[in-house]
């Protein structure tokens, strides 16, 4: 029935790293009935930290299997089970990333120790793993090593399903999508054929037009939760009787779903969207160097020579936003008497990195939509122009025919927002390709 689960990886991020090791308990609900576990090899560098915290080097896993090798055990032993984790999140997610990178699409239903913990055992005071085996007394051996954690978590496993007198793991287990939650128009079939993927999906009615945008990580489990969702909110109701299909588009990434949903409510202007106002903007924050060499932060009115940090449709906005800015960095005009040039224009210069792009003109590659796929998105002359998704192995490294694959958008401070936060979130992991520089 269960499939507890395990994986070490080489970094902490299931984009740009690999599993390591991964062990497999199986459990029938009374009794573990198989084990599984095996170094594997990442085919790529273990990050120092995961050395240090996991022991495996990358000499223990140079001769073990690769995840292709080891994946049809995985499968066979998951196949009509429940996946069990502690952050199942992490672990199905490596899982689902390893199995997307050959090709291959997995699906399971699984649940989280960590939740669960947090019901069954309320007022922990903590809910790690180890934490929770010591407050538990349940004997965790070989920490941060697949099968050590896995076994630990089985026998979490078992004690919390003995203290489950509220059924919550039953419930978990439950079909989430019961007939009477379905919208009228809406089979079953209908949405058992949606994706577990990043993407953008849309609610249609009889009539064939779009009333609804979203975007989720998971379409399959967002949708769900539409469906599911309080049954008392007339809005929703209205909606859920309208909907007649429902239609989706994977996008590979996070970012460019967000771009994606952002284009699409403007496009289609979904009568159950929050109202996109098409906003006339006449104002910017501007930086400005003064005579003596101080930079200085000013609300201008828009023109063609300066690009602003930021756009607002009033003065009164600009004005509340910039003064806000100030205070929190420490940029105020009365400090200028008081601190350095040096000092105040490097505060100054703080707040500009936070709202323009790393360069004028570059190109950001993201995850594609399968394994051939790669996905590139166009910045010029300091703004989002658009994205597109293109094959490395046929076009290779040909900037200008990268940029020829990107469909042309047009940016908004919404979209710059959306942006920017991506770029500071995912610093470290990007992949930038500057043009011109």
């Amino acid at each position: 029935m269960f499939a507890v689960i395990d994986i070490e990886s080489s970094g902490g991020n299931y984009k740009q790293d690999s599993i390591i090791e991964i062990a497999i308990i199986i459990h029938d609900g009374k009794k573990v009935t198989e084990e599984y576990s095996t170094l594997v090899n990442p085919k790529r560098p273990i990050q120092p930290f995961v050395k240090a915290l996991t022991g495996i080097s990358d000499e223990m896993v140079e001769d073990a299997p690769m995840f292709e090798e080891v994946a049809e055990k995985i499968i066979e032993l998951t196949e009509n089970r429940i996946i069990v984790a502690h952050n199942a999140r992490f672990d199905y997610g490596f899982l689902r990333t390893e199995f997307k990178r050959i090709g291959h699409s997995f699906n399971r239903k699984h649940i989280c120790t960590v939740s669960l913990s947090r019901h069954i055992f309320p007022h922990m005071p903590s809910y790690s793993l180890g934490n929770l085996c010591r407050d538990l007394s349940i004997p965790l051996n070989f920490r941060h090593r697949a099968y050590g954690d896995a076994a630990a978590t089985t026998l979490l496993l078992e004690k919390l399903l003995f203290n489950d007198r509220k059924e919550l793991i039953k419930a978990a287990l439950k079909d989430e999508l019961n007939k009477k939650n379905l919208p009228p128009l809406i089979t079953r079939e209908m949405v058992d054929m949606l994706p577990e993927e990043i993407g953008v999906y849309y609610f249609v009615n009889e009539k064939g037009t779009v009333i609804y945008v979203g975007k989720s990580k998971n379409i399959k489990e967002r949708v769900l939760s539409h469906f599911s969702a309080d049954l008392n909110n007339q809005k929703i109701l209205e909606m859920k009787a309208e909907i007649a299909d429902i239609q989706w588009e994977a996008t590979g990434n996070e970012l460019v779903a967000l771009l994606m949903e952002a284009d699409e409510i403007k496009r289609w202007m979904p009568k159950y969207n929050r109202a996109q106002r098409k906003t006339k903007l006449r104002y910017g924050i501007f930086v400005t160097p003064q005579p003596d060499g101080i930079l200085d932060l000013k609300v201008k009115i828009l023109n063609d020579v300066e690009q602003p940090l930021i756009k607002f449709p009033s003065k009164e906005r600009a004005t509340r936003i910039l003064e806000n800015i100030l205070a929190q960095y420490d940029i105020q005009p009365s400090l200028k008497t008081i601190i350095s040039k040096e000092v105040f224009n490097q505060r100054v210069n703080r707040v500009v990195e936070l709202y323009t792009y790393p360069y004028v003109d570059f190109l950001l590659l993201e995850e594609g939509r399968g394994i051939h796929e790669k996905c590139v998105i166009l910045f010029a002359n300091g703004a989002y122009k658009g994205y597109g998704y293109f094959s490395p192995e046929i076009i290779g490294g040909n900037l200008e025919v990268l940029k020829s694959v990107v469909k042309k958008q047009t940016e908004t401070p919404d979209i710059r927002k959306v942006i920017l936060h991506h770029l500071r979130k995912n610093k470290k992991y990007l992949h930038i390709i500057p043009l011109n520089d």
